[in-house]
């Protein structure tokens, strides 16, 4: 499978090494030329190319992953998509649901793959609550110590990653949505209230002393990923099942276009509702 990435900044540099160990990182495009000359340095013993223009990508990638800012998400991956190359966008997606109905849209059509970077569907505590009898009661803490300010704000920044594990878990979209904060804090309440009543809170907050992320489950079951190592990089076992969907073909990419569109009219929800 012949890769691509598209942007090259701190998180960019990361996804690079994961894309490496699961398929063949052809090309890096990135606008800024200081960073695209940043991955020449970085991969010219590879054999990787960089650039700053999108078009050098096509032709030469079956795939790309874009972790450029999410203002330029939906151009980039409409660009992408209309050339037919398969596409994971970092989270959020975008943060506009019509706009996320019309790049789910484009790629069914163009018979391709889109697929989020929800990474939290990726850990080893969402196997776990997986794996679990589902919760009636469900309370999320997920604190950083600095802003992801190309994400926009606290919701958008880290509400994507519980939002997808949570919706994964129940099974549905929930039926009520609300949050109370503003940019940097926030709490996000779920509740279902059809056929298996259920709630789920979630605290983000990425201007806390201390990073964390603790899962409290009908307040009898705790888990704290500080203290949980993964045996899995969550980051690798996403790239691998981004290439490994690909592989499967467009039957079998209805699953990550719906979480799309489940997620971010989840969070448009909850923005519509904050104080």
């Amino acid at each position: 499978m012949r890769l691509g990435l598209v942007g090259y900044g701190r998180w960019g540099k990361v996804v690079a090494r994961a894309l490496a160990r699961v398929g063949d990182l052809i090309a890096i495009c990135d606008t800024w030329e200081e960073r695209a000359t940043a991955a020449t340095r970085d991969w010219e013993d590879w054999g990787v190319r960089s650039t700053v223009f999108h078009d050098d990508l096509v032709g030469v990638c079956d795939a790309v992953w874009i972790a450029t800012p999410t203002v330029d998400h939906a151009a980039t991956i409409r660009f992408y998509l209309d050339q037919g190359i398969h596409v994971l966008a970092e989270k959020p997606v975008v943060t506009d649901l019509d706009v996320a109905a019309d790049l789910v849209d484009l790629a069914r059509k163009r018979g391709v793959l889109l697929m989020g970077g929800f990474l939290g569907i990726h850990t080893g505590c969402h196997g776990e609550l997986l794996a679990s009898p589902r919760p009636r009661e469900l309370e999320i803490v997920r604190r950083n110590t600095r802003p992801s300010l190309s994400d926009g704000d606290v919701l958008w920044g880290l509400g994507p990653h519980d939002v997808a594990s949570v919706i994964a878990v129940m099974g549905s979209r929930p039926n009520v949505v609300s949050a109370t904060g503003g940019v940097h804090y926030c709490q996000v309440e779920m509740i279902w209230n059809e056929g298996y009543p259920a709630r789920v809170s979630i605290e983000l907050d990425w201007l806390a002393e201390e990073r964390a992320r603790r899962v409290i489950r009908n307040r009898d079951f705790s888990v704290n990923l500080a203290d949980t190592p993964n045996r899995v990089e969550p980051l690798l076992r996403e790239a691998r099942e981004f290439v490994g969907r690909i592989g499967l073909g467009p039957a079998e990419h209805a699953e990550e276009l719906q979480r799309i569109i489940d997620v971010t009219s989840t969070l448009a929800r909850a923005q519509a509702t904050l104080s």
